[in-house]
């Protein structure tokens, strides 16, 4: 009778993990990017959330690479460049500019306590990785590229803060995941390539979230280099995120959404012809 029980306990434990390796199996997983119109105010990223929710609700591995929001990274660039010639005027200007419409879409967007908390991240955010690196630049009077890799990145970090905060808000377990925990690059700065073989060795994590049924947010454009420090694939660098992960997490499908380079059918066209 022992024996009997042993093997109907194996059997039913057997049964399960089949079970739940069918489900996985029959999962898809897709890597969504969306651009800086997509997540450029509160009702853009409510629309991107809902999108990510409803793949989700279609029992899909979903995994989010979100850009800055729209025009976050030219004021980035411009802060650098303003270092440079030490012009404080200018700087005062971008951070205020920075700093206002993060602020505005997280009072819009998020509780009250999730917007303290987000805000509470930027705070400390721009204080080390903005001011002190501009005050740096500027003592100098030149930059390297690490530095501009540094400062033009920081949009990523902080639209993804925003989106993981609303989601969580709607009831969906969802994690701000920062790139350079997971992808490895060549090192290049502002225009590097990623070491696939390193990165996979990395996505670990990530891979976990999806079994758990978290939905990552992960900033586009940035990754790690081999001696520790952040680089960029440069601009339209969220799509080499994007591509990289999907390939790395072995999904089935990869979108780029491309809300301001598209026609009235949602078609992509040529940037000249995104106006008309």
């Amino acid at each position: 009778h022992m024996l009997v029980a042993a093997s109907l306990r194996h059997a039913r434990r057997a049964v399960s993990v089949a079970r739940v390796e069918r489900r996985f199996m029959s999962q898809r997983t897709v890597v969504l990017k969306f651009g800086g119109s997509s997540v450029g105010s509160a009702k853009a990223l409510a629309s991107t959330a809902d999108a990510l929710i409803n793949r989700h609700a279609a029992n899909e591995r979903v995994v989010a690479v979100l850009s800055a929001m729209y025009g976050v990274t030219n004021k980035l660039v411009g802060s650098v460049n303003a270092a440079v010639t030490g012009d404080e005027a200018a700087i005062k200007e971008y951070r205020t500019a920075l700093w206002s419409l993060h602020e505005d879409t997280c009072k819009e967007l998020l509780s009250n306590d999730g917007a303290n908390s987000v805000l509470g991240f930027l705070e400390a955010s721009l204080a080390k990785d903005f001011d002190q690196r501009l005050k740096s630049i500027s003592e100098k009077g030149a930059f390297d590229d690490w530095d501009m890799d540094v400062v033009s990145c920081l949009g990523e970090r902080y639209s993804t803060r925003i989106l993981a905060q609303h989601i969580r808000e709607r009831n969906l377990q969802s994690e701000a995941v920062q790139a350079d925990t997971i992808i490895t690059t060549d090192g290049v700065p502002g225009d590097s390539s990623c070491d696939l073989p390193a990165t996979r060795k990395r996505i670990g994590p990530l891979a976990k979230m999806l079994d758990d049924r978290v939905l990552p947010c992960v900033t586009g454009f940035l990754g790690l280099a081999p001696d520790g420090r952040v680089t960029t694939f440069g601009r339209g660098g969220s799509d080499v995120t994007a591509t990289v992960l999907a390939n790395v997490l072995n999904a089935q499908e990869v979108c780029l959404m491309k809300v301001e380079c598209t026609d009235k059918n949602g078609r992509m066209v040529g940037w000249e012809q995104a106006g008309s």
